[in-house]
C-alpha cells in the first residue's frame, strides 16, 4: 500500500531551484534511505513530506491517518536550558536514575 506519494513537486528556496518535477512513492512495506552529498535536498525533502514546507507545485498526498516521526539535523534549545535539562526533561526516571 502506498504511504506517500510525491508527483511532480517542485520545490525552490526563494530563486534556487531544489527540486523540479519530481515523482516518488514510498510504500508502507518497504524501508527507504535517503543518501546524497550534502546540499542535495534530502532534509528539505523530508521537510516537505512532514509538511514542514509546502511544495510550489505538484501534489503531496499522503495516506489517510498516517503517523510521520521525524527527527531534525538540527536541535534548537529553548533560552537558558541547559543540555542535561532537556535531556533529564524527556523522562522523569532519568532524572531519578542519575541521583
Amino acid at each position: 500500500m502506498l504511504a506517500v506519494t510525491l508527483d511532480r513537486i517542485s520545490f525552490s528556496y526563494a530563486t534556487d531551484p531544489v527540486f523540479s518535477n519530481l515523482s516518488w512513492e514510498i510504500h508502507d512495506d518497504r524501508v527507504v534511505g535517503l543518501v546524497g552529498p550534502n546540499g542535495c535536498g534530502k532534509s528539505t525533502l523530508l521537510k516537505l513530506i512532514t509538511g514542514e514546507l509546502t511544495c510550489d507545485d505538484g501534489f503531496l498526498i499522503l495516506r489517510k491517518g498516517l503517523t510521520i516521526g521525524y527527527l531534525p539535523q538540527e536541535v534548537h534549545f529553548p533560552a537558558g536550558r541547559t543540555v542535561w535539562q532537556i535531556a533529564f526533561s524527556a523522562s522523569s526516571g532519568l532524572g531519578r536514575v542519575e541521583t
